[in-house]
């Protein structure tokens, strides 16, 4: 993958969890479906869980998201 494709879906991601939007940020896991938050958790690999986990969103209170790029 290039690196402005894995930028501009984590900048989306990013728009959606700061709005709260639900659908918008799970929908970018329909051809993914591999969500792991910390490299200490298990990572979601069924696009249901995936859903079920970000609606954890909307009681957060979220500030600021930043993103760091490992690899590619």
């Amino acid at each position: 993958m290039e690196r402005n494709i894995i930028e501009n879906w984590l900048q989306t991601l990013k728009g959606a969890w700061l709005t709260k939007d639900i659908e918008k940020a799970t929908a970018l896991f329909k051809k993914t479906t591999f969500y792991q938050e910390t490299l200490f958790l298990e990572p979601f690999t069924e696009f249901s869980k995936i859903k079920n986990e970000c609606q954890h969103i909307k009681k957060q209170d979220i500030k600021k998201i930043e993103f760091k790029i490992l690899a590619i």
